[in-house]
């Protein structure tokens, strides 16, 4: 009865942990979204205008990112994403949005010179990434301009960039000196290098302690300790596979942890130090569609992963080793 309730308590620390995080990704939006570049420049020149794609925003509201130069000023009146073979300015899928210098300018006045251009595709529509793709602008007098933003033959690469790295973790093990696992909250900077992604963390949590070593509260529950850990992780990316609705991207890495931990033993409050040394299994996920993005996997925005390891705890009176394994869900954000 007594293991019984220990493990509702662990449950209950780690969906506290999990819940607050998911509400912070939540909150945050679109911090994570994708930016992908051509690898090779894409542009056209229309009369004075000289159109070049610098990025597409991959999110669930597709964004393409124009720079415009011109000698003289212009005004923006509608916008399409459409295919080379429709007529310029002849339809397609309608642009919500035409914003010129994030909202600095006047809506709808291009004026000479160099600026940026974001044609802003409506939430709910589709688009076939796997097609040769165009945006057309129409100007004033009914005049067309027209830049390719998808090209079947110019990979698309993500923003290389570092990242926020947030994680909910929770690592369970057999008793050792008392302590019964760690749930906890941490964050630091990532960067990848090449195929490997590394990244140092320190947070705070809960050292989930056993009712034998810790007792119990005035409610019943198993009393838990405080843990603060500091921890350095890699991640080798394996591949990606991508369907109409998501990008799935697959990592292998470990993770090695130092953390000390206070528990508020029956005999008297408890300081130690563990190491644990960890392999991890992850998958990740992403918006994307069929179609030129490669290294899909320096785009994830979430990865769930399972760690699977050893915890040492060097001075402990009797056992100092001991198997641990869990689970862990990671945000990762652009900075």
């Amino acid at each position: 009865m007594g293991e019984h309730s220990a493990g509702l308590g662990e449950v209950r620390a780690a969906g506290r942990v999990r819940r607050l995080w998911l509400l912070v990704a939540l909150a945050l939006g679109c911090a994570a979204c994708s930016h992908y570049r051509p690898t090779l420049p894409m542009g056209a020149r229309t009369g004075d205008v000289d159109l070049t794609l610098v990025f597409l925003r991959l999110t669930v509201r597709p964004e393409f990112v124009l720079e415009s130069r011109s000698t003289a000023p212009h005004t923006l009146v509608r916008g399409w994403l459409t295919v080379p073979t429709r007529s310029p300015c002849g339809g397609g899928l309608e642009a919500k949005d035409l914003i010129i210098d994030e909202g600095r300018t006047q809506p709808g006045t291009l004026p000479a010179g160099v600026h940026q251009i974001n044609v802003r595709v409506p939430i709910m529509e589709s688009i076939d990434y796997s097609l040769d793709t165009v945006v057309d602008l129409e100007i004033e007098d009914g005049l067309c301009m027209r830049a390719p933003v998808i090209s079947q033959s110019i990979p698309l690469l993500p923003d290389k960039h570092p990242m926020l790295v947030v994680t909910s973790g929770l690592l369970a093990n057999p008793d050792i000196s008392g302590l019964g696992g760690v749930a906890s909250i941490e964050a630091g900077p990532g960067l990848w290098l090449g195929p490997i992604f590394l990244d140092v963390q320190a947070g705070i949590g809960a050292a989930l302690c056993t009712p034998s070593a810790c007792g119990r509260d005035s409610a019943g529950d198993v009393r838990h300790g405080l843990a603060v850990p500091f921890a350095l992780e890699a991640r080798y990316g394996l591949g990606s596979s991508v369907n109409p609705a998501l990008a799935s991207s697959f990592f292998a890495g470990s993770r090695y942890a130092f953390i000390p931990l206070r528990l508020p033993a029956t005999d008297g409050e408890r300081s130690f130090n563990v190491h644990t040394l960890v392999g991890v299994l992850g998958w990740g996920f992403a918006d994307a569609a069929p179609g030129p993005f490669r290294h899909l996997e320096h785009a994830v925005p979430i990865e769930l992963a399972l760690p699977l390891g050893i915890v040492v705890e060097p001075n402990g009176p009797n056992r100092r080793v001991a198997f641990t394994g869990g689970m862990e869900l990671r945000f990762l954000f652009s900075l």
